[in-house]
């Protein structure tokens, strides 16, 4: 558990997941919400947060949506983490391509998440890759120190 007033919270689209994940989890104070996790950072977070996406959260969204989010994330709530486990597409270089690609059989989106991290503002302080069933996997925890947050305004949509 982290020292002082943490919460643990999910967020998810899916009422059914969420119900399913209350009922789970009932006893290790987390708190599950079903809600569109872009609205509920620029409504509800708030700064000094840990925010983390596991198998393939931000794949769905378009790169300058990805963009957006993060730099909120960075500029009004930093100091922030952020750690994730992300989907990337064969030969997609993370470093080197400027821009996200669709890829798989959903049609969704291998971002170059270092990039857009280091532009939004974070520092990456850990990544590793792998492959689950021919499928790539970014794993990465990346800090913003935090800036001034009257200069930023919420993200686009």
């Amino acid at each position: 558990s982290l020292p002082g007033e943490a919460e643990y919270l999910g967020l998810d689209l899916c009422e059914r997941q969420v119900r399913l994940n209350r009922a789970r989890y009932a006893d290790d104070g987390l708190r599950f919400v079903a809600a569109d996790g872009f609205a509920w950072v620029l409504e509800q977070a708030r700064p000094h947060g840990v925010f983390v996406t596991y198998g393939g959260v931000l794949e769905y969204f378009p790169q300058r949506r990805v963009e957006a989010l993060l730099a909120w994330i960075a500029g009004a709530l930093g100091p922030a983490l952020v750690a994730m486990v992300e989907p990337l597409a064969d030969g997609h270089d993370a470093d080197s391509d400027p821009d996200s690609r669709p890829f798989g059989v959903e049609n969704t989106f291998s971002h170059p998440y270092p990039r857009l991290l280091r532009r939004a503002g974070f520092e990456v302080r850990w990544r590793a890759e792998t492959v689950v069933r021919e499928q790539r996997w970014l794993m990465l925890v990346a800090h913003a120190p935090g800036h001034d947050r009257e200069r930023h305004g919420g993200p686009a949509h």
